[in-house]
C-alpha cells in the first residue's frame, strides 16, 4: 500500500517547496545585492530586474491587439450617443437634487439636536462654574494642610 501512496506524497511535498523556490527567486528580491564590488548571481529577481522591458511588451500586446485606433472610435460613438449623454446628466441632476435634500434634512435635525444641548449649557453654566471654584478652594485648602 505504501509503495503506491508514499511516491505522490514526496512528490508533491517536492514540487510545492521547488515552486516556492522558483516564483520567490522570480519575484525577490527587489534590488541587487552586493558583497565588495561583485553582484550575487539572480539578484535582483528575473521580474524586477527586467521590469521596464516587460511593461514596454504588455503595453505594445495592449495597444497594438486590443485598443486599436478603430476599437477607440467606436467606443467612443456607443458612449457619446445623444441619448447616452441625455441619460447620464439626468442622472447626476437626480444624484445631486437629492443630495441637497439630504443635506438640508439633516441641517434640520442638527438644529433640533443643538437646542437641548444650549439649553442644557445655558442653565447649568453657573453651576459648573460654581464648582469649579469650590473645587480650587479645596485643593487650596489641602495643600496648605500637607
Amino acid at each position: 500500500m505504501w509503495l503506491y501512496v508514499a511516491p505522490p506524497v514526496v512528490g508533491g511535498i517536492i514540487g510545492y517547496f521547488t515552486n516556492d523556490i522558483a516564483i520567490k527567486m522570480l519575484f525577490r528580491p527587489y534590488r541587487a545585492i552586493y558583497i565588495g564590488k561583485r553582484q550575487l548571481p539572480f539578484t535582483p529577481g528575473l521580474i524586477p530586474r527586467n521590469q521596464e522591458r516587460l511593461a514596454k511588451r504588455v503595453s505594445d500586446t495592449i495597444m497594438g491587439s486590443l485598443l486599436t485606433p478603430d476599437e477607440l472610435q467606436k467606443l467612443a460613438r456607443r458612449l457619446l450617443q445623444p441619448e447616452r449623454v441625455q441619460s447620464g446628466i439626468l442622472w447626476l441632476l437626480k444624484l445631486a437634487l437629492e443630495q441637497v435634500k439630504l443635506d438640508k434634512e439633516q441641517k434640520k435635525h442638527q438644529d433640533c439636536f443643538w437646542y437641548p444641548q444650549r439649553l442644557s449649557r445655558a442653565i447649568f453654566a453657573p453651576f459648573t462654574k460654581g464648582f469649579s471654584a469650590a473645587r480650587g478652594l479645596f485643593r487650596n485648602a489641602n495643600q496648605s494642610n500637607i
